[in-house]
């Protein structure tokens, strides 16, 4: 009876630190692979910007990549830039919700003009803190737009919603819904 206790002890043992040596080198590989990739856009952009900005957006579909900067900076402003709301949660907030509203339409700050083109799946990445936050297109809606934005989200899992003027039609906003998601590229 005790061999039995003690292989079953030994087993578990052997369990967890199989799982915290795959979470450690999961989160290294994450963490190597973000800095190589930050690293990399920071080369071929101007650094004096980047490093007024707290973060950095790109939507591979429709070709983005934009900075964002604090709440309380006067760059973080719908009508020259995308602008982080005042009720987010950056993205290594454990169930947190980053909320980023961008104009539509064709003037040259319409920087989410194309929004309505993602699909459910595509994805949005998030550069912060020396980290990718990789964001899956799980619900889009149609919301009335009346100084208020209803976000229908899961609570359970970090949330990021990204939100504009529904294309021609200013009496509504399009919400799009993202779930974050550890992406594995090998």
């Amino acid at each position: 009876m005790n061999n039995i206790k003690y292989l079953l002890g030994l087993v578990v043992i052997l369990c967890l630190l199989s799982m915290n040596s795959f979470n450690y080198v999961r989160d290294t590989k994450m963490s190597t692979k973000s800095k190589d990739i930050i690293g990399s856009y920071m080369k071929s952009n101007d650094k004096k910007i980047f490093d007024d900005s707290i973060a950095m957006i790109e939507i591979p579909k429709i070709s983005l990549k934009k900075y964002l900067y604090s709440i309380d900076s006067n760059k973080n402003n719908i009508d020259i830039n995308l602008e982080i709301m005042k009720e987010s949660d950056m993205p290594d907030v454990k169930k947190g919700n980053l909320i980023i509203g961008g104009h539509s339409g064709n003037s040259k700050v319409s920087y989410f003009n194309n929004l309505y083109k993602l699909e459910i799946g595509d994805i949005v990445n998030i550069y912060y803190e020396d980290y990718v936050y990789t964001y899956i297109l799980v619900d889009t809606y149609i919301d009335d737009k009346d100084g208020r934005i209803t976000i229908n989200r899961n609570y359970n899992t970090e949330v990021l919603t990204l939100f504009t003027c529904k294309n021609n039609d200013k009496n509504n906003y399009l919400v799009l819904i993202f779930e974050q998601r550890i992406v594995d590229d090998n």
